[in-house]
């Protein structure tokens, strides 16, 4: 019960947080302008990632995810001050468990095309993204899962998960610390769900799969070159 209040608490910290970046996007009035159009930028961010819902349910019993990390990698090209594209490629992973009892750990590749959209201040400058990809999904079973798998079905059980669509909307600040460098904050929404297709002994079974996370992501990025 205690675990189910703190990722309810974490959901709704993560939720506030986008909304804060969103209202700063919505009302930025400073008129510095800020030189993206033509630089090269990468990016480096880390963070706390929870799922969205359960992410399964196995004979009527829940199959919950705890509070994980996910880490982001990214190339960056200003097509304007205001307008950025890129590729982000983020790794997260969430251990699973059912009443109490952890089963193993999800582990997702979403890798994405995005755009952001900057409200072309500085040094501060506010921005949402939406970004489409792909997700990478894979199911390791723990040990103990498989011990008391082979001890009911005599044999081991294994589960594999869909490579699914990868949606993004995201709220985030870049704050300049010299013209190419920036701290970054990112609170976002990351769309995963597919089938889950459970192996024992006897059979197999498809179930419903849900890998959809609110993430918060800190970091830096810095821009190359550029007019």
């Amino acid at each position: 019960m205690r675990e189910s209040v703190e990722r309810v608490i974490s959901r709704k910290r993560i939720g506030g947080l986008f909304l804060i970046i969103l209202a700063l996007f919505f009302t930025a009035t400073s008129a510095i302008a800020q030189e993206l159009k033509g630089k090269l930028g990468v990016g480096v961010r880390g963070g706390p990632s929870v799922l969205t819902q359960n992410a399964a349910s196995i004979s009527g019993m829940a199959v919950e995810g705890n509070v994980g990390p996910i880490v982001s990698g990214s190339i960056l090209y200003g097509l304007s001050d205001a307008l950025l594209v890129g590729i982000d490629v983020e790794w997260g992973t969430q251990t699973l468990d059912i009443s109490g009892s952890d089963i193993g750990d999800s582990t997702t590749y979403s890798i994405m095309t995005f755009i952001e959209d900057h409200a072309g201040t500085k040094p501060l400058s506010p921005y949402i993204l939406f970004g489409l990809g792909a997700n990478i999904n894979a199911l390791d079973l723990n040990s103990t899962f498989n011990a008391a798998c082979k001890q009911t079905f005599g044999g081991s059980c294994n589960a594999k998960l869909d490579t699914t669509l990868a949606f993004k909307v995201a709220g985030g600040i870049d704050y300049f610390v010299i013209p190419n460098l920036a701290l970054n904050t990112e609170v976002g929404y990351i769309y995963n769900s597919g089938n889950m297709t459970v192996t024992v002994p006897v059979g197999s079974e498809k179930k419903s799969f849900n890998g959809s996370v609110f993430s918060a992501l800190f970091g830096i990025r810095y821009f190359f070159g550029g007019e």
